[in-house]
């Protein structure tokens, strides 16, 4: 570790994400770490993470699934107001017992401890998984009149909370420059703002000579193009586009391979597209690589995110990546060398790209070549790579 004296530092979260990892990095480079979760400790040794290192609030992830089950069951709302301010409370009534350097919460439960009055000499970090909540709102509006269906939205009471928490923070990182531009374009103060993107997985994505070889000969042969998409099967995620891309494309020219959760708004769309579609439910992280092995290319047409951790998880799996603009991929996709890039609403476009890929065959298998190459002399952004970033970040504000 770099520097000299170690930071205090709590992380308030209801559930695992990615800052979940930086946690653990953190730890492994030496700092006092503390996750406020509500995890039981057995679940968080499922994902190698000490027990020791966490303030734990079971009874509230019992209740969360609880009422989530209950929400799927029956269709009855979900109580998300209860639940983030129990939460929130429990995470500011535990942390003011202790002096902390840092403190870094998830927005939607970070109001409380932003407000609490012990904790105001600690740098106060919210955590935006996505765009701007008022620019996430908007869009998702937008999409529920093009696809004609409800889609779960930011509520008025989470808009005016989140909006508070971006105002008493003293910094608000964001994953993406998509995000940080939608921060910006909603009148946040670009001092206020830390982008301080997610790491890659390396750990069993990272992919193999021989999957390489094979994905190359496959690509050579002339078959139909194996197109996959992971992460849940929703409108927010691009499905409507993804739709028109299958319905306007060869069915013998192209396989489309679905993996993840299905959500009720996209049950109508995904039973008409059976035959269309190979809809695959979702997957555990340890099944993940073998679909990825299975592909040619990853199809992400989502139409707003922060880091998806499925586009970097295909990025190491060495496949080329079509992605939309609303997200991280402009990030870490090189146009025309690890993929390509589209606006959202553009199935056109990415139809036009896929028959090109169709047709040219050995230009794909040669941009297949050059992302192995990359991989291999690339420098991968590791948890403990982002981790030291944020070390020297917090140092600098804290000490």
């Amino acid at each position: 570790m770099n520097m000299q004296k170690k930071i205090k530092i709590a992380f308030v979260l209801q559930e695992r994400f990615e800052v979940f990892e930086l946690a653990r990095a953190f730890i492994e480079r030496g700092h006092d770490v503390t996750v406020f979760i509500n995890y039981p400790a057995f679940a968080l040794r499922r994902f190698c993470f000490n027990p020791g290192h966490s303030k734990r609030f079971v009874l509230h992830g019992i209740a969360a699934r609880v009422f989530a089950s209950i929400t799927r069951c029956f269709g009855l709302p979900f109580p998300e107001k209860f639940l983030s301010q129990w939460f929130g409370r429990w995470a500011a009534r535990q942390l003011r017992k202790e002096k902390w350097d840092v403190v870094v919460g998830m927005s939607g439960v970070s109001l409380d401890f932003l407000m609490e009055e012990s904790l105001k000499n600690s740098l106060r970090i919210v955590v935006r998984a996505s765009a701007h909540i008022r620019a996430q709102k908007i869009i998702l509006e937008e999409e529920e009149k093009r696809v004609g269906a409800h889609l779960d939205k930011p509520s008025p009471w989470m808009l005016e909370r989140e909006a508070a928490e971006y105002a008493l923070a003293d910094k608000i990182r964001v994953l993406s420059a998509f995000s940080y531009d939608s921060f910006v374009s909603n009148g946040i103060d670009k001092d206020k703002l830390w982008f301080h993107a997610s790491a890659f997985p390396t750990a069993g994505f990272k992919t193999t000579s021989r999957v390489f070889d094979e994905r190359r000969k496959r690509i050579l042969e002339q078959g139909p193009l194996r197109v996959l998409y992971v992460g849940n099967l929703s409108f927010q995620k691009g499905l409507m586009d993804l739709k028109e891309v299958a319905l306007r494309l060869d069915q013998t020219q192209y396989v489309f391979r679905l993996v993840g959760a299905a959500l009720p708004e996209a049950s109508a769309l995904l039973s008409n597209m059976k035959g269309r579609l190979d809809i695959c439910g979702k997957k555990t992280q340890s099944e993940l690589p073998l679909y990825y092995e299975w592909a040619d290319i990853f199809l992400y047409l989502t139409i707003q995110d922060g880091f998806p951790q499925v586009l970097a998880q295909a990025h190491m799996s060495g496949l080329p990546v079509f992605a939309t603009r609303n997200s991280a991929a402009p990030d870490f996709i090189e146009e025309n060398m690890t993929g390509w890039l589209f606006p959202i609403h553009r199935p056109d476009l990415v139809v036009e790209k896929l028959q090109w890929c169709y047709h040219h065959r050995k230009d794909l298998a040669a941009m297949v070549d050059k992302i192995e190459q990359k991989l291999q002399t690339v420098q991968i952004r590791t948890w403990d790579n982002a981790a030291e970033e944020a070390e020297v970040f917090l140092g600098g504000l804290c000490h």
